[in-house]
Order: structure tokens, then sequence, then C-alpha cells
């Protein structure tokens, strides 16, 4: 079907990516699973310890909840608030001072160093104080207790989640039942503390009205001293003697009235007549002391009014002492029955295994994700690769044929350039054949010829192309001149082991004859005119005439003439020698040399009138140039192999 042959053609085209990209697919790979060995190796293991809280309500006979505490509970604001709580800095100093917990720590700290690679070689770079010495600054161990806690309300729930981590696990389920039992204790003493603050301040207002009461009762007793208010059987004395008085004054005026009456009688009675005047005296003695008595009674009724007063005030005092003695009570039972609103729903256990991932889950992990980015690698470097790797797409690109592949040949010393001919590489000979047979032998023209050699970019091999093609030629028996172009980069007498100042740029500024820069290449049977001394002007010297008069001169006096020039893509100096050859050879580096830039250098040269004979392509790596070939279908673009064949 043709959707399955698509696929099949995708799946194949991207396996075909990934293995010409090997090199970035298995570079990638191995750097993720070292990173991930890295992992295993060197993250240090810890424990995780976890304990969980129910914040309830108030419960209990004893407690008076308001509706809006009520309400409040469970409220999302309020196990915030008790997040908050546990994660303060009060919580973490109270477990700080938790001996058990705090030497806990110091020995989990002590372990980390005797096991970790990481840790040991970052204390050994950086020389830290001891666990127990960094243990004793407060303010480093609760920034460190705070890095190792975690709290968490549980989804939707009430319950909080506390979890300490640690490099042991008796430090790690330590320091979390720690915390879990200070948040505990001052949860319950917050509840407690405003109960007891209370009945501290009841039980001192009882005692001071207990002495207020006691004073006035002793200052009212003292007042009723002081103004006689002496009480008797039923009154107060005053009062009753009043009443004394004033029967004794009734009837000694019952008396006055019968002795007048028996006087009126008898007037002249002389002892009716002493008796009248006696109880007549008796009465004025008795009225007397009534009035002298009634004058005491309405005074004290004013201080007993007083002292009403005074007696009500205590009375309302005692009222008052009775309700806070009855509150203290009250309060004294609510202290033993009050609750906390936290409930501990499962302490800190000891963990059985390190916190995080597995080795075998990291591993697995490294492995799946080196096998992903190793093939991501691969195929973007593939897909932004504007190198020149596939040869029927530089064919087509540029309608220029594919002269020769020269391939990659190392050597384990040495260079190509500097090994005779006949020592060199079979590979290399057969590429060189090629090259000369189809530019050479192939298109045999009468006369002499000029081939200028160029490249768009340094080092894609056309110096290197230039000696070789030399050198076959020269076997086959003719006349050959190398002239090295380059006056700003030349690389040919280094080559050729070859040195002097004298050369082409000294011929060209006309201090030199052709015969004084033209050097024989003895043992191989070519001439060579090196570049001699750099020339910053090498466009105007390579443009005047004396270069045209050489030209036309080496024509006369050799059969091949190979001008080596400087890149294309760079300098105008093979543009300027593009009308002097009669064909020119453009050199590209396999893997190296850019598309875009090989374009725009041939397109320069055919500007400036240059027949250009096709490409060598230097340093190909023939298996992995079928893998690109396999990927496009050109069947008209010639394809050449380093034998010659098509």
């Amino acid at each position: 079907m043709p959707n399955d042959q698509t696929l099949r053609t995708a799946v194949l085209d991207i396996l075909q990516r990934m293995k010409r990209r090997k090199g970035w697919f298995l570079s990638v790979a191995l750097l993720v699973l070292g990173v991930a060995a890295g992992a295993i190796l060197l993250i240090p293991k810890t424990y995780t310890a976890s304990a969980t809280i129910l914040i309830a309500g108030d419960e209990g006979v004893a407690t008076q909840q308001l509706a809006v505490q009520i309400q409040r509970t469970g409220d999302p604001s309020d196990l915030e608030s008790q997040v908050m709580v546990l994660r303060s800095p009060k919580m973490l100093d109270a477990v700080y001072h938790d001996s058990v917990a705090l030497a806990a720590w110091v020995a989990a700290c002590e372990a980390q160093r005797d096991n970790d690679l990481l840790f040991d070689l970052k204390a050994r770079l950086w020389p830290a104080p001891g666990c127990a010495e960094q243990a004793g600054d407060r303010t480093r161990t609760l920034m460190a207790f705070g890095a190792a806690q975690d709290v968490a309300v549980v989804g939707r729930s009430r319950v909080i989640k506390v979890s300490f981590t640690a490099a042991t696990p008796d430090a790690a389920m330590t320091m979390t039942n720690s915390l879990v039992e200070q948040y505990l204790e001052f949860d319950l003493h917050s509840r407690v503390r405003p109960r007891l603050m209370a009945l501290d301040w009841l039980a001192g207002e009882v005692s001071r009205l207990e002495q207020e009461i006691k004073a006035e009762e002793a200052g009212i007793e003292d007042y009723r001293k002081r103004n006689g208010l002496v009480r008797g059987e039923n009154n107060l004395i005053a009062a009753e003697s009043l009443s004394s008085v004033a029967r004794e004054l009734a009837s000694a005026q019952a008396d006055r009235a019968m002795a007048a009456a028996r006087l009126d009688v008898s007037p002249g009675d002389p002892t009716l007549r002493l008796a009248r005047d006696s109880a007549q005296a008796r009465v004025r003695a008795m009225s007397q002391q009534f009035d002298e008595i009634s004058g005491r009674v309405q005074r004290q009724a004013g201080v007993e009014f007083t002292v009403g007063g005074m007696l009500r005030n205590i009375e309302v005092k005692r009222g008052l002492y009775n309700a806070m003695t009855t509150r203290v009570s009250e309060l004294r039972v609510e202290e033993r029955l009050v609750t906390s609103n936290a409930r501990l729903l499962s302490k800190a256990e000891l963990p059985m295994r390190p916190a995080g991932a597995p080795a075998s889950r990291i591993a697995a992990a490294g492995v799946i994700f080196s096998l992903l980015l190793g093939a991501a690698a691969a195929l973007i470097r593939d897909l932004f690769d504007r190198t020149v790797r596939t040869l029927p797409e530089l064919s087509s690109g540029t309608a220029l044929p594919v002269i020769c592949l020269i391939p990659r040949i190392r050597l384990k010393r040495g260079g190509l350039a500097e090994m005779p001919w006949h020592q060199s590489p079979a590979e290399l000979q057969d590429g060189v054949r090629t090259l000369f047979g189809r530019s050479v032998l192939m298109k045999e023209i009468p006369g002499s010829r000029v081939v200028m050699m160029a490249s768009a970019e340094a080092g894609a091999g056309k110096s290197f192309m230039t000696i070789q093609l030399a050198r076959i030629a020269a076997a086959s028996g003719r006349r050959v001149l190398v002239i090295e172009c380059d006056l700003r980069r030349p690389s040919i007498g280094t080559s050729l082991s070859m040195s002097g100042t004298r050369g082409l740029t000294t011929y060209l500024r006309g201090k030199a004859d052709r015969d004084e820069v033209v050097r024989r290449r003895e043992g191989e049977g070519f001439d060579v005119i090196l570049a001699g001394e750099l020339a910053a002007e090498s466009l105007e010297l390579l443009s005047n005439t004396r270069m045209r008069g050489l030209i036309e001169e080496v024509r006369r006096a050799y059969d091949l003439v190979l001008l080596d020039t400087s890149p294309a893509g760079y300098l105008l100096d093979a543009c300027a020698l593009a009308k002097l050859a009669d064909e020119t050879i453009v050199c590209v580096n396999w893997g190296r040399s850019r598309e875009d830039a090989v374009q725009s250098a041939i397109n320069g040269l055919r500007s400036a009138g240059a027949n250009i004979l096709g490409f060598v392509v230097n340093r190909a790596q023939s298996g992995r140039l079928d893998l690109y070939h396999a990927s496009y279908q050109h069947p008209a673009a010639p394809v050449l192999s380093a034998a010659g064949q098509s």
C-alpha cells in the first residue's frame, strides 16, 4: 500500500540519517549515560520519614467554642496557618534544642561525610568544620533543618503531612517525630495558655476581693464602736435605752398627773404637795434624759445609714467574689480537660528505602534518554548540515559533474604531499588517475593546456591535488609546470620541502626573469614556480601583463601548466586568472565545504569567464557516502567512484 511504503521509506531515511551521524548519536548517548552513571554514583543517598497530623475541632464537655471557631476549623486558610507554624523557625528551634534530634542530625552528617564521594571530594578541596562544630552554629543548622523539612496539606483533607530528609534513616525518623511532638505540645500549650492566664488573673482578683471584704468589715465594726453603735439583744443599745426612758417618762407623767389630781382634792395637804413636786421633778429629769437619748438615737441613725451603704458595697463585692471563685473552679476543670486541635494520625517510621528514584530506575531512564537524545542530536545535526555530502545534489545544484573522488586516507606519520608517487596509497593513485584521465586524456587538445585548480574555501585540497596531478602527468612523459598563484597563503613550497624568496611575486614585480624563478623538481620530472614573497597586492600582480606574458611563454615550453590559486570564496585572484586558463577544476572537501560557498564560488568563476570542468571531492568516506546516496534518487547525476567508474 502507498501509505505503508511511505512510512517504510520515512523510517529507513531516519535510520540512514542516524547511521551516517552515528558519531553524534554515540557521543550524545554516551554523554547521557555518563550523566546517569554519575548521578547513581555521586548523588548521595537520602532517606525521608513522614508523619501525619489531623487538624480537628474542639472536643470535650469543658470547652465553650464559638460558632466562628467551629466554622474556621478545617478551613484552607486555617490549615495553611498550621503549615506555616510547622515551618516556622520557632518549631525548628524547638527541634534544635531537642538533644536526641540534634544528636541524630550530627550522626547523619558524619555518615554522609564517610559515604558520600562528592561530599568527601568537596571537603578535601574546601576544608570545613566538623559536624559537631557545624551543629553549634544555630543559624546555619536551622537553615539546614528548613531545607530538609517538607510540610504540606494532603489533598483537600484536613491532614498535614510532615517529612524530614536526612542522610540516615534514624535521623529522618527522629527529626520528623521531634518536630511533630514539638508542634503538638505547642498547639496544646497555645490552647491552655489563655486559660492559665485567665486563671492567674481571676485568682489574683479573688484574693484581692477577699482582702478588701475583710478590711471593710473590720472598718465597719471599728466605725460602729467609735460612733457608739453597740447593739443589744434586739436593737442598738441607744434605741433600747430610749424605749426604756420613754416608758419611765410616761410613768412619771402619769404619777405627776395623779399627784396633781390628789392635790386638787386636798390642796393644803403637804404630803400630796410633796408627792406632786417629786413627780414633777422626776418628769423633768426623765424628759431631759429622753431628749438626750433621742438626740443620740437620731445621730446614730445617720451613722447606721452610712454603715448600711458600706454593708451593701461589701455584699456586691461578696457576690463578685463568689462568681469569680466559681469561674476559677471551672477554669481549673477546663485546664485538665482541654485537648489540642491537632491529632497525631501516624508517627514517622524508620524508612527502609532511600528517597528519590532507585538506581535501576535512573539507569533505565538514562538508557531511554540516551537513545532519544542521541537520535535527536544525530537527526538535528544531519538536518542542519549544509556541507557537501551528496554528490548528486552537488552535481544537480551546479550543473557540473563530479570528476573523481579522493578517499580519506590516514597515515601514522608524515603527509601524502611529501610522499613519492610510487609510494602513495593505491586508493589515492586510483583517484588521481581518474582525475588525470577525465581532465587530460579524455579531453586531448592540440598544444599546451593550462588548467587552474580552484576551491571555494581554504583546506579543500586544491594544492595537494595540483601536486598529485603534476606527478602523474610527469610520469606519463609530459612536460609539466606548477605555478603557485596563491600569493597570500602559499603551501606548495612547504608540501614539497622547497624554500626560497624568489618566485612568482618576484617575477611579476619585474625583479626576475622566468628562468630565474623556475625550479626543477628532481626525481619527479616537473618544474615549479613558487609564490615567493607574500604579496598583499596579489590581485593587481596576477592581473598585470607580465602574468599574461608568463602564461604565453610557458604554453610554448610545457605540455601542461597547473595554476594553484587562492580560494575563490575569499579573494578574486582565481577570477583574475580564469580567462588565462583553458579549464578550471574546483576542489571541494567532503563534509567540510559548504554547499552555498561552493555555489557562490562557481557563480563567481563563471562570471569571470572560467571554463569549469567539474569537481574533485577530497577526503570522501566511501562507507558514509553510500549512506547519503541511499537517501537520494538522481539517476541522471554522475556519481563517480575513486576508481573512475560512473
